[in-house]
């Protein structure tokens, strides 16, 4: 009796014992190894030892991050350590495939960061480079949590007819949440004996750029990823410019919207001509300049060519219908060279052909596709770029398609569009023989600034638009400053608005650069309205305005100033 009894309890706790082993998961171990990779420097018989790189001895941690909705997500080690003479191994417990950051302090303002999936049993490697700078996963990277939506993008290079040692592959996808709110992810790896693989997953059909860089090189194609789509990078020529991504099945959604042109033979055999026709043009070119300054090499370098004042020469016309009418002359000179039938360079003419090859598939699918989210892909691709033909396709998505998808898919990018197409109208609206639009801003100094106040003050005024982290503004304000030094009276005032959306920087730069002249600022990021109106997509970018407010030339350097101001004067 006392033995059925016991062995019943001994079942009983037998059964407890697998309800409860069942109720909680059981950590298990996951490893994460790295490996610096130092440059390689040519080899010289005088050549000194190298010291050890910092980046040798970097600290490397491994994150959790708590999204929890808030704006700042909080963070927790999961394991951490430091390199030993360029190798690093952690290992740490995990109950469940979890994403992770690896974050690798190299001494930089913010640390080098990967994201990554540890699951039980799973081993990462990733390797730190030192030049370029890069951290990315050694070979292979598994980001996979959900097998249902897993994707792979693989490849073996060695066929490639470039060194493509120490080259790193990087997959991005863009996407947007339905404020518009855009996250990035990326996928880097480095080549691993010319070879890569990238697991990751994908909740919907997208876009993936795929870069490949070594060094200051880099090429780039595209390919659609969608769950259970497997893409290969390969070469069709051997040449590092040709790899593109090919979908070795035939089928899916790459296949048809990519596959169906880039592998078609018309195409490559125009990208090749469009390579010789490139380089013969370049050859071409460069004789000729070379030529050029065999010629003139004895000339006086300050010296302006004909052609060069004739460009800035002002050219006066009595009109009293139109403030502006004696500009027409100009503007119908540069309208007659653009309707004028000229001779197009070959490589050009290829390069067309080369496009619409790409592109015509691509529209009749955005045009015609039963699929709506084909069509969406299809713009994602290109199509119709630029063209009033998108918002209609967009219009007709919004209506077809699931209305999560619209919010983050299409309401925002056809805006965008629609900021672009207006973008594009306003640049071509303000062309010289137009008037100025009018505008008000606040100055550095503090005082409100109406534009045409200036104007009716001066003779002519440049209307200068820059920011304080443009190089190029900032290297052309010293020739600039000279000019306005030499000019400045009632005939000539400069105004610059700077573009930058923090107010600190625009001061500090201002103060830096000692700007002298009128200083104003469209610093709201939510008010964009007079760069938005002149059609400011860069930055430097000019007007030369005359005292009627009339566009007298756009985007002249400080050399072509002076002499426009220099001919103004000799004409009074």
């Amino acid at each position: 009796m006392k033995q059925t009894q016991l062995a019943q309890y001994t079942g009983f706790l037998a059964i407890v014992a697998a309800s409860v082993c069942t109720s909680i998961a059981v950590a298990e171990t996951f490893t994460i190894r790295g490996t610096f990779i130092a440059d390689e420097p040519e080899a010289s018989l005088n050549a000194e030892p190298s010291t050890p790189s910092r980046l040798e001895a970097a600290n490397v941690k491994v994150l959790v991050r708590d999204g929890s909705g808030t704006e700042q997500p909080s963070t927790n080690v999961l394991v951490s350590g430091s390199m030993q003479n360029g190798e690093i191994s952690l290992t740490g417990e995990i109950d469940t495939p979890t994403t992770v950051t690896i974050s690798v302090d190299v001494g930089l303002e913010a640390p080098l960061e990967l994201d990554a999936v540890v699951a039980p049993g799973r081993e990462l490697s990733f390797a730190l480079l030192e030049w370029p700078t890069v951290l990315a996963f050694l070979g292979t990277v598994n980001s996979v949590t959900d097998t249902s939506q897993q994707f792979k993008i693989y490849g073996n290079l060695n066929s490639v007819n470039f060194d493509l040692k120490h080259a790193t592959v990087l997959a991005r996808v863009l996407k947007r949440d339905s404020l518009g709110e855009v996250t990035v992810t990326n996928w880097h790896v480095l080549l691993e004996d010319d070879r890569f693989e990238i697991v990751g997953e994908i909740t919907e059909p997208r876009v993936v750029n795929v870069f490949i860089y070594k060094g200051a090189n880099y090429t780039q194609t595209q390919a659609v990823i969608e769950p259970g789509a497997e893409i290969e990078l390969k070469s069709q020529s051997g040449s590092f410019k040709d790899v593109v991504a090919t979908s070795p099945s035939g089928g899916g959604k790459h296949a048809m919207l990519i596959d169906s042109w880039q592998q078609v033979d018309e195409y490559w055999l125009t990208k090749r001509a469009y390579t010789t026709a490139l380089n013969s043009y370049q050859k071409e070119l460069l004789e000729q300049r070379t030529a050029k300054l065999e010629s003139t090499s004895q000339q006086d370098e300050t010296t302006s060519s004909p052609v060069e004042d004739s460009k800035i020469e002002p050219e006066i016309v009595s009109d009293e219908s139109d403030e502006c009418a004696q500009y027409a002359p100009r503007r119908r000179n540069v309208q007659r060279q653009a309707t004028t039938a000229v001779e197009v360079p070959e490589h050009v003419r290829v390069l067309r052909k080369l496009n619409r090859l790409r592109l015509d598939p691509l529209e009749n699918t955005a045009k015609h596709a039963e699929d709506p989210m084909d069509a969406l892909l299809a713009l994602d691709l290109g199509a119709f770029w630029g063209e009033s033909e998108r918002q209609t396709v967009y219009d007709r998505l919004a209506e077809t398609l699931d209305s999560d998808t619209v919010r983050r898919r299409v309401i925002h990018d056809r805006n965008d569009h629609a900021r672009y197409l207006s973008q594009q109208q306003k640049i071509f609206s303000l062309f010289v023989g137009t008037k100025a639009p009018e505008f008000t801003l606040t100055s550095l100094k503090g005082p409100l600034i109406e534009l045409y106040d200036v104007i009716k003050d001066h003779q002519y005024v440049l209307l200068e638009f820059w920011a304080s982290w443009c190089g190029p503004c900032l290297k052309a304000l010293p020739n600039l400053k000279n000019v306005y030094a030499k000019r400045n009276s009632n005939r000539f005032e400069i105004v610059s608005v700077s573009i930058d959306r923090d107010r600190t920087q625009w001061k500090a730069a201002s103060e830096e650069m000692e700007i002298p002249w009128i200083n104003l600022a469209e610093t709201d990021p939510a008010n964009t309205e007079v760069a938005s109106t002149y059609g400011v997509e860069y930055v430097p970018k000019n007007y030369l305005l005359d005292r009627n407010g009339c566009i007298v030339q756009k985007d002249v350097t400080a050399a072509q100033l002076e002499r426009f101001l220099a001919t103004a004067d000799n004409r009074e």
